[in-house]
């Protein structure tokens, strides 16, 4: 199970969307001016690129909210020998969301739980069935309960999440290898052809509308409505070796919390030995970013990264 399923648990108007395949092959050709071509050519170096895991923002999302932000970061998740993963104690995070004045009955008119609120409705979804993960996570942790899944990666980003009010997904790279020609994730509105296993859901009841914003990978829907529901063919599981955790933020007060969050998770996985990339972000003056590949374990947790900017 993932946050965004625990429901029941730089484009400009009038401009082209961006071109992937040239700015993939500018990423490319930056990263072999900065550290020389591999001993192997240009097939090794394919082969990295093909590993690269990408985020876009379509040109009409960025036309409907111009003010956001998705924020990701990749991990590598060894299997022998595994590594521990921290645990949160769910009265701690309670403990946070009440200093912070947060009560279950008042948690609707939460500043950032309220905008997804009305992006909802405006959707033509009910806010109090179809609830933004953050929201859903929240309720649990205050009503005193835990996020009740077998995988620790999974119960962190939970209470994470939880913590900041901030949307937090985690998707394992090899079943999206599995569903989709590339990596390539796009938030976009859903279309005909597209198609989702919503993660412990019926698929009649998330409806893949033209005004419903998804994140896909080629069809293959990977979260529904931001962050409501996550698919359960790219879902994270016991096996996953390589995950790429995603946020997103539609104003000011949504990104500073979700800066806070994915950090957070990103700087306790790194401090316990999984080797992460640097945090990356894409927004509507730049609506693509590519997850780094992990730096060895130990490295400074923010190095090299572009939301570096958001913290002066």
């Amino acid at each position: 199970m993932q946050a965004r399923a625990v429901s029941t648990a730089r484009c400009q108007e009038g401009e082209d969307p961006p071109d992937y395949a040239s700015e993939l092959l500018a990423t490319a050709r930056a990263v072999t001016d900065e550290i020389g071509d591999p001993p192997a050519g240009p097939v090794l170096r394919a082969r990295t690129l093909a590993r690269m895991a990408t985020l876009r923002i379509d040109k009409r999302i960025v036309l409907r909210f111009p003010r956001i932000t998705v924020a990701s970061f990749r991990v590598d998740i060894p299997a022998d020998p595994p590594l521990a993963v921290p645990e949160v104690a769910p009265a701690d995070v309670a403990e946070c969301l009440t200093r912070e004045g947060v009560e279950v009955a008042l948690i609707a008119d939460a500043p950032p739980i309220r905008t997804w609120r009305e992006v909802f409705s405006v959707a033509g979804l009910k806010p109090s069935t179809y609830k933004s993960s953050p929201e859903a996570l929240a309720r649990r942790f205050l009503k005193g309960g835990a996020i009740p899944t077998p995988l620790p990666l999974v119960n962190l980003y939970c209470a994470v999440s939880a913590k900041h009010l901030a949307p937090l997904g985690g998707y394992d790279l090899e079943r999206l290898d599995a569903v989709a020609a590339s990596r390539d994730v796009v938030l976009r509105f859903a279309k005909p052809g597209d198609r989702f296993a919503p993660l412990g859901g019926r698929p009649d009841d998330f409806a893949l509308r033209s005004d419903i914003p998804v994140y896909a990978c080629g069809s293959e829907v990977v979260c529904w409505a931001f962050n409501v529901r996550d698919s359960a063919a790219t879902s994270l599981v016991e096996a996953t070796r390589h995950a790429l955790f995603v946020g997103e933020a539609l104003n000011e007060d949504q990104s500073d919390r979700l800066i806070s969050a994915i950090t957070e998770l990103r700087d306790t996985l790194q401090l316990a030995g999984f080797a992460c990339g640097a945090v990356t972000s894409a927004d509507a003056t730049q609506p693509t970013s590519s997850a780094r590949e992990p730096s060895e374990p130990g490295r400074s947790p923010l190095s090299g990264s572009p939301l570096s900017r958001y913290r002066d």
